[in-house]
């Protein structure tokens, strides 16, 4: 006689993340969804595990689901950054024609000496960091687990000025100087990249905690 067994589902309920201070996390969103949208659509279709189930707390309660846990992910900590500048100078100097004198086509005299400049590299730094906190708790509202992991940004470029003779630059001194300074990354920009890794982390550690349910 074959026995069957049944097993009991566990209904996971990931609750809508708050504002921190100044920003609404709806505004910085991944695709199409924010941070906790991200991290229900990934878990519900990528889980890898039937016998745990995800919801948005809207999905569940119009659905009627029986909550067993609930997920409170909070960003306890957001830092953008402003750059930093860094400088280094110094002094060049290269033996040139400064000099010519043409007797004939075929007798020409040059003339060499120094001439020389003062290149200003500036390196411009910028590093944003935040931190996303992971409370999981039962259907009674006893906390049963928890979690706080990082996400970081960096951010640099690097860009010279000269004063002095020109000829005194080496080819790779004039790439530094022709090149188009960069405008740092917008705070928009910065918040999306570091909630992209946030919701990364989230889901793997989520997926890795109810694999044992």
């Amino acid at each position: 006689m074959n026995e069957v067994y049944e097993y009991a589902v566990t209904n996971v309920v990931i609750l809508p993340m708050q504002q921190y201070g100044g920003y609404v996390y709806s505004s910085y969103s991944i695709g199409d969804n924010n941070l906790d949208d991200q991290v229900i659509l990934n878990l519900q279709y990528n889980s890898g595990d039937e016998f745990v189930k995800f919801y948005s707390a809207w999905d569940a309660r119009s659905r009627n689901i029986r909550m067993d846990m609930e997920v409170d992910l909070h960003l306890s900590t957001v830092d953008i950054g402003r750059y930093h500048d860094t400088r280094n100078i110094r002094k060049v100097s290269k033996e040139v024609v400064i000099k010519e004198i043409v007797y004939r086509p075929d007798s020409v005299v040059r003339q060499y000496g120094k001439v020389f400049a003062e290149i200003t590299t500036t390196r411009r730094t910028m590093s944003s960091s935040a931190v996303l906190h992971v409370s999981v708790r039962d259907a009674n509202g006893h906390w049963v687990w928890g979690d706080n992991f990082g996400s970081d940004h960096n951010w640099y470029t690097e860009f010279s000025t000269y004063t002095g003779d020109s000829r005194a630059l080496t080819e790779s001194d004039n790439q530094l100087v022709d090149r188009r300074k960069e405008f740092a990354p917008s705070e928009n920009e910065i918040m999306r990249c570091l909630i992209n890794e946030l919701s990364n982390t989230a889901q793997y550690r989520l997926r890795n905690y109810f694999s044992r349910y």
